[in-house]
């Protein structure tokens, strides 16, 4: 997933007078509306004892967690700890990661990155939709990344092999161009002029010598997950690519989700580590940076070994690789806390006590 964007997640009707958990960009987030209607987002977790949120309940336009009670306001900050009564003042600490929210056109949009700009401006929409028109609404869950379904729904050659009865009848095998330009609607839009014709021997005209037509079947895609097959005038078909889970390929978002998350809590109070034989803390092999952040790590053949007790002593069914909190953010921490136990550590520890800090123990 590519952060920094808006990213249509979810229709207006899915979202009523409780909150509602759901599964986007493979982040557990929860939504909620307040008495304006108006709708927000935050990470479904309570950052008190990780409860989630979405089991409770919106009182005074603010998300109550179900565990004890603590509330939450629209810009993530805790405003009421009912155990230290209705006139203290909660930790400026204790707060949601929250992200913008936009509705408009029956979708609801999140801004899914950090530190969004002030300025931010809301996501652009099809200009050649109003509300002359009519509607339903599907769902429809697909086994792919979103990038592979919006990919699919731009590629004009398949037609007639995979919808040879439906809308690629015809045996139009052939592709003139296709014409792909960046439309008027914003840098965001791009539209893609299909011109399939039935092979006749002649070779496929490049697109420079082929020209659109206002009223021509042709494709629509807002960056980075909104679709529109504008059909005719009368007749469109319009999708949202909405990202579900970060599957196990997807290694970049589950990464971004652990930053954002980090960050959104601020510095961590108390960072609890256990230590390596060769010196490692978290999956940091020696040799990592000190200014490292979140991160994949592959595993060396030491922590391999280690680590097959958990798998009944198979070295080859231990991942390879391992998602972890980078040495940077070990050091931001406001206290550190090392264990360190058994014989076969005590060198590590001599060299932490003994020569300090540094990239290779």
């Amino acid at each position: 997933m590519i952060p920094n964007q808006w990213y249509v997640v979810l229709e207006s009707k899915e979202v009523g007078k409780k909150p509602v958990g759901v599964t986007r960009l493979g982040e557990k987030l929860v939504f909620w509306r307040d008495s304006n209607q108006q709708v927000h987002c935050a990470f479904d977790r309570c950052p008190h004892r990780g409860v989630q949120l979405s089991v409770g309940v919106v009182h005074q336009d603010h998300l109550q967690c179900p565990f004890h009670g603590f509330e939450y306001d629209a810009s993530g900050q805790c405003v009421l700890i009912p155990a230290e009564g209705r006139t203290s003042q909660p930790p400026a600490a204790m707060r949601l990661f929250t992200y913008p929210t936009h509705e408009a056109h029956g979708f609801i949009w999140i801004w899914w990155g950090q530190n969004p700009p002030a300025d931010l401006a809301h996501p652009p929409f099809f200009d050649n939709l109003d509300e002359s028109f009519y509607y339903g609404s599907s769902i429809d869950p697909w086994e792919a990344h979103y990038s592979r379904v919006v990919e699919n729904q731009l590629d004009v050659a398949h037609l007639p092999f995979v919808h040879y009865n439906t809308i690629g009848r015809g045996n139009r095998t052939l592709v003139d161009g296709p014409i792909v330009t960046w439309c008027e609607n914003g840098s965001k839009m791009m539209c893609t002029y299909v011109f399939n014709r039935v092979d006749d021997g002649t070779p496929p005209r490049p697109a420079s010598q082929l020209t659109p037509q206002p009223d021509q079947v042709h494709l629509e895609l807002i960056m980075p997950n909104l679709w529109q097959n504008h059909i005719s005038e009368e007749v469109r078909v319009l999708a949202a690519f909405v990202p579900v889970d970060a599957t196990g390929d997807d290694e970049a978002a589950a990464v971004e989700g652990h930053e954002r998350a980090l960050s959104g809590l601020g510095r961590i109070d108390l960072q609890l580590l256990g230590i390596g034989r060769n010196g490692h803390i978290a999956f940091n092999e020696p040799g990592s940076s000190l200014g490292s952040r979140t991160r994949v790590k592959t595993l060396t053949q030491d922590t391999i070994i280690a680590n097959s007790r958990f798998f009944g002593g198979d070295e080859t069914k231990v991942p390879k690789t391992a998602l972890t909190v980078g040495v940077g953010t070990v050091l931001e921490a406001r206290e550190v806390v090392i264990i360190v136990s058994g014989y076969n550590k005590a060198r590590a520890l001599e060299k932490v006590v003994e020569e300090g800090v540094y990239p290779s123990v």
